[in-house]
């Protein structure tokens, strides 16, 4: 999900051009913003099916009521400030959820540290990282001076997926489920 949504955000103003026109470009950064904020929300999600295989719902229940009492204030105070401030307050949410996530089941349910947590998702939050970074780079300075959305979201589209799945190859070659599947794409 990580690469995915860097993709979406770095690739957000072809995106939006394609979808909905150039009138609508200010939207962009928002969905930039919002992609990186569903990082954390990525990280939480598969969190349901461990409280319902648990026989734990009610966990569920009290996250999701604590949540809403998060939420609420936090897009009550951005959105009198811009729709820009917003997508960071949910930044700020999926992070606070992440933490929420942890105290409330992880630790209760599986008993592992918070630097063991975080070490889990560590290393593909870095690769993520660093791929976005190098396809916002492409994109940005455009260096086969595209003037089309479809030809940047296709050609370099293509071109970080390729170059994202020599890097997932490389570094977890020792993983061997990872590299089996990266090299099946590769046949």
């Amino acid at each position: 999900t990580f690469p995915l949504l860097i993709a979406i955000g770095v690739f957000s103003g072809s995106i939006v051009g394609i979808l909905y026109g150039d009138q609508y470009t200010e939207a962009a950064p928002i969905i930039a913003l919002l992609s990186v904020a569903y990082l954390f929300s990525a990280v939480s999600n598969p969190i349901g099916s461990l409280t319902v295989a648990l026989g734990s719902t009610d966990t569920s229940f009290y996250y999701a009521i604590i949540r809403l009492f998060m939420t609420i204030p936090v897009v009550a105070i951005t959105s009198s400030i811009s729709l820009q401030c917003v997508a960071c307050g949910q930044i700020f949410l999926g992070l606070l959820g992440f933490l929420l996530v942890y105290f409330m089941m992880i630790k209760q349910y599986l008993h592992i540290s918070l630097n063991m947590y975080i070490h889990f998702f560590l290393k593909n939050m870095c690769v993520a990282i660093c791929f976005g970074t190098i396809c916002a780079m492409v994109v940005n300075l455009n260096p086969l001076n595209f003037a089309s959305d479809y030809l940047i979201l296709i050609v370099y589209g293509v071109l970080a997926f390729v170059i994202y799945l020599v890097a997932i190859y490389f570094l977890y070659r020792k993983d061997s489920i990872v590299s089996e599947t990266v090299f099946q794409f590769y046949s």
